[in-house]
């Protein structure tokens, strides 16, 4: 998780967004976004589309390898 969690942080201050600003455009609380990018859990999978078109591909590849590495333990 901390690949997925390091990149989104990585992206939200390139382009220049507060974690509130992300959280309300994905419609989702703070809290929840917080946890994504501290490491502590992963989107959900129904967040996911909204969040790959928020953000684009960048995330992709480290989300699904996250994910399966998540679901193989």
């Amino acid at each position: 998780m901390k690949e997925f969690s390091k990149t989104l942080k990585e992206i939200r201050i390139r382009e220049g967004l507060t974690q509130k600003e992300i959280a309300t455009q994905l419609n989702i609380p703070m809290s929840t976004y917080r946890l994504w990018e501290y490491g502590t859990s992963l989107p959900h999978v129904n967040k996911w589309n909204k969040i790959k078109y928020y953000f684009g591909d960048e995330l992709n590849e480290i989300y699904v390898a996250e994910r399966m590495k998540k679901f193989s333990k």
